[in-house]
């Protein structure tokens, strides 16, 4: 009987040589693609922790306005302590950095940005009513509601615009939001983390105005939170701070 009579082929065993281009092949394919999966795996976590720091610090905010009957103020670096008037409670700034330590938060990195309107341009008895622990019970909400809304005397020099914090969607052009794209209008405390797809000037808000400028990607929208009036208004009386209208 001829040898070749009893011979079976392996099957199971390795790889021929068309399975091992094959494997190498789709290897080399998901080589290809592991940096882009792992630059947006990166990009959703950095996301996700950004939106837990504003959420919690928008929720500390709130908290803190309905214990302490008044907004925090700005810290003036990083340390996270409010720069505060201690004899008055009066914020001796109005824009700068979250004070995460006041509000009994961990330390964020990087620390946002904090602003809180001082409602200054009002003049008495309204200026520094919102930071100022205490004063909000003294004015009828009515009466600050409508000076709020109204805005400063026509003879001010801020006239055009109110005296809360103002959020554009676009650069402010002479002391407003061009063709009235406002985001906002009566924002009194508001939190951002500056992204560099923004004009860095107005989203850090180095010029100390009022002015906030909304991500132009809606990819960070989320690095721009800001608590109104209306909604301050609304927590105090949902907490018996101001009484019933």
């Amino acid at each position: 009987m001829s040898a070749l009579c009893c011979f079976k082929p392996k099957t199971g065993l390795g790889f021929s040589l068309i399975e091992l281009t094959l494997s190498l092949g789709i290897l080399g394919l998901m080589g290809l693609s592991a940096p882009p999966l792992f630059k947006i795996w990166q990009s959703e976590k950095l996301r996700t922790r950004e939106m837990n720091v504003m959420e919690s610090a928008m929720h500390h905010i709130e908290a803190y306005a309905i214990t302490h009957r008044r907004l925090p103020c700005p810290a003036s670096d990083s340390n996270g302590l409010e720069n505060v008037q201690s004899a008055h409670g009066v914020c001796l700034q109005e824009t700068g950095k979250l004070p995460w330590r006041t509000l009994g938060l961990a330390p964020p990195s990087p620390v946002p940005i904090f602003a809180v309107a001082s409602l200054n341009t009002l003049g008495a008895p309204y200026a520094q009513i919102l930071t100022t622990g205490g004063a909000v019970r003294t004015v009828n909400l009515d009466a600050l509601s409508s000076a709020i809304f109204a805005g400063p005397d026509l003879s001010g020099d801020n006239s055009s615009a109110l005296p809360a914090l103002l959020v554009c969607d676009a650069p402010p052009i002479n002391n407003a939001c061009p063709q009235n794209r406002y985001l906002s209008l009566s924002a009194v405390a508001l939190v951002a983390l500056p992204t560099p797809e923004d004009q860095v000037s107005e989203v850090e808000n180095q010029n100390n105005d009022r002015f906030f400028v909304g991500p132009t990607n809606i990819a960070f929208s989320h690095r721009l939170r800001w608590l109104t009036y209306e909604k301050l208004a609304w927590l105090y009386l949902k907490s018996g701070v101001l009484g019933s209208l």
